[in-house]
């Protein structure tokens, strides 16, 4: 791709911020930390620094390994690349790094993308990890084995086992070459089969508050007190929403959980469908088959208001059933 010349500009540059959206995900922290080492190795870079807000989940840390995440930051940085983020308010007390800097630069695959007057590389593909792949192999950077599991990591559970989001053949390609050097089985448990007994109790909780639409979607969701029942943390809740969305009779989902003093709001949604559309009204991004907001609202409202966008959506989209094969 031409675009990809543009990356030169930050070659001479000697610092550079990497910035992802808040609570950052396999996908984004894979990005940002094989960008450092491809800026600090191929653009000879001396001050690469990784930002992101939020949690880390327990079975990311292995993608981080030496790294250091959030740094005392400098005033200004020459360069700031977001990363795996659809818009500046999901990068939250970072915002000012990227605003500051001379040079702007977005790679993100969102399909709710809306950063302007910047270096874009974005493209609704799986991850952003695939276009992290494609825009490296350009310059002619050899991936360590190391990294490739990283890129595997961020294809799967971007698309949850690849099964949704923008999948084409260039995603099975990029992950054939990572599969040739990287421990599959083992990716695979421990990202997409990371379950603690805590985390299945709460999963109940969840089934036990759910309420299935003859519509065709289920919405559900876990207060703060139950949460305090089970001595358990917001972050335990990971996976939640994938795991809703194996019941096959609902084609959308809806999972409400706290998140501080409000409400986090995921979306998951069947072949054909696209939540990205419904989570962007509300002020979220995502892609099509998952995607998100935060809301201050009511628990009740919230409901309300997912009803009726789920109601809208599928009255809107028809979907044709195919053979399987």
């Amino acid at each position: 791709m031409d675009s990809f010349k543009k990356l030169k500009k930050i070659k001479n540059v000697n610092s550079v911020c990497l910035i992802a959206h808040i609570d950052p995900d396999a996908d984004a922290l894979s990005s940002m930390v094989i960008m450092q080492d491809f800026l600090i190795e191929k653009f000879k870079i001396s001050c690469v620094d990784i930002f992101a807000e939020g949690n880390i989940p327990d079975n990311c840390l292995e993608i981080i390994e030496d790294k250091t995440i959030n740094p005392q930051p400098k005033q200004n940085y020459d360069a700031a690349i977001i990363m795996d983020c659809p818009n500046l308010d999901r990068v939250g007390r970072y915002a000012s790094l990227y605003q500051n800097a001379a040079v702007k630069i977005n790679i993100d695959h969102h399909a709710t993308n809306i950063f302007k007057d910047c270096i874009s590389y974005f493209d609704v593909v799986s991850s952003s990890c695939e276009i992290v792949y494609e825009l490296l192999s350009y310059y002619g950077y050899k991936f360590s084995a190391v990294q490739l599991g990283k890129i595997y990591a961020a294809l799967l559970t971007d698309t949850d086992g690849f099964s949704v989001g923008a999948i084409n053949s260039n995603t099975y390609k990029i992950a054939s070459a990572c599969a040739d050097v990287v421990k599959v089985e083992d990716v695979y448990t421990n990202f997409l089969k990371h379950n603690t007994l805590l985390n299945q109790q709460l999963y109940a909780k969840a089934i036990s508050n759910t309420k299935e639409y003859k519509e065709g979607f289920l919405i559900t969701y876990i207060k703060k007190e139950q949460l305090d029942e089970l001595k358990a943390k917001e972050e335990d809740e990971f996976g939640i929403a994938n795991q809703l969305n194996s019941i096959y009779t609902s084609k959308l989902i809806c999972f409400i959980s706290p998140k501080g003093n409000n409400w986090y709001v995921s979306f998951r949604a069947k072949k054909g469908y696209d939540v990205s559309l419904i989570a962007k009204k509300f002020g979220g991004g995502g892609h099509q088959g998952a995607a998100a907001f935060v809301s201050s609202k009511s628990l009740d409202v919230i409901v309300k208001d997912v009803e009726k966008a789920f109601k809208q959506q599928l009255k809107n989209v028809t979907v044709v059933e195919e053979k399987l094969f």
